[in-house]
């Protein structure tokens, strides 16, 4: 009977000296986890809402109206030439890069 009291008090002991501090450190890690998976979600649902909100300013600004409408009005030659060297696609990638910098300004 004394030899399990003891056994159980040493199972105590042993617990809170070495088990605890695995434990806690566990603990902490998983806790670590969650918490980047959350802000890594929380970052993705977020650029998902800002590029709706940012393509719903271009839309309602009407940019791409206004290039269409500027693109149309071009001498035959000047449209060849920006054609040629790829303008239409460059001004793409330009807009492109100033709505992503503008979605990623928020944070």
């Amino acid at each position: 009977m004394g030899d399990a009291f003891l056994d159980a008090l040493q199972a105590i002991y042993d617990f809170f000296s070495v088990g605890t501090y695995t434990f806690v450190q566990e603990v902490f890690a998983e806790m670590l986890i969650w918490v980047a998976t959350w802000w890594v979600k929380i970052k993705i649902a977020s650029v998902v809402f800002f590029w709706g909100v940012a393509s719903a300013m271009l839309d309602q600004l009407g940019i791409s109206a206004f290039l269409q409408s500027a693109w149309s009005s071009l001498d035959n030659s000047v449209l060849n030439f920006f054609t040629r060297y790829k303008i239409p696609e460059a001004l793409n990638i330009i807009i492109s890069a100033k709505l992503t910098a503008f979605i990623l300004r928020f944070f």
